[in-house]
């Protein structure tokens, strides 16, 4: 009995320690930035303690609200977006940058920081930002999926360029492959040659 309940509680803690990555906690990313009232030219972004609150679309705001760690807080956790960019709050608050707050204010990791600008700058750093990420990919099959083996997990993503920038942030990724209209992005360590089932298109790293 002491044993099952050891692995009963070492099941939970793993599920716990990847709930980041799943569609669930996405949706309640989305709501808690849904009960932020913001004005116009602002966007929700967490604080130190893993709280929403409004923030504005100046450069500085933003790259500190990216750049911030929360997994040790006891609220919403996410690491530094500039590294990970898989964390459904990251993908949230880009996504809410690139909607909502001006090409000349959006923010950046700055060019040091791996993945580059996790802010989506219209021509920022290659291969780093959210909006130009997908420029570093070449389609390898429409409906079709990288035959390479699984890097990483997969993570849910609302479009390509969601899941070029997790790709870009996963040591080893080499393609992805992306299910359109969104979903469950899954990257892989070659994408050279690609097959079945429909639902994805296959991208390769250039």
């Amino acid at each position: 009995m002491k044993l099952t309940s050891v692995i009963l509680l070492s099941m939970a803690a793993f599920g716990q320690s990847f709930k980041y990555y799943s569609s669930g906690a996405t949706e309640d990313v989305q709501a808690g930035i849904a009960g932020v009232t913001l004005n116009a030219d602002q966007i929700a972004v967490l604080d130190s303690n893993g709280a929403w609150v409004a923030s504005s679309c100046d450069t500085g705001d933003l790259e500190a609200a990216l750049k911030l760690d929360t997994m040790g807080s006891g609220g919403v956790k996410k690491g530094s977006c500039c590294i990970n960019g898989h964390h459904a709050a990251c993908q949230e608050i880009q996504r809410q940058i690139r909607e909502r707050c001006t090409v000349d204010k959006q923010g950046s990791c700055g060019s040091g920081d791996a993945g580059g600008d996790a802010g989506g700058d219209a021509g920022g750093d290659a291969g780093g930002d959210a909006g130009g990420a997908l420029g570093g990919y070449t389609l390898a099959g429409a409906a079709k999926t990288c035959d390479g083996g699984q890097v990483g997990v997969g993570v849910s993503v609302t479009s390509e360029e969601d899941c070029a920038v997790s790709c870009n942030n996963e040591g080893g990724c080499q393609g992805f492959s992306y299910p359109i209209g969104g979903g469950t992005c899954y990257m892989h360590d070659d994408c050279s040659s690609v097959s079945g089932p429909a639902g994805f298109d296959a991208y390769i790293k250039n």
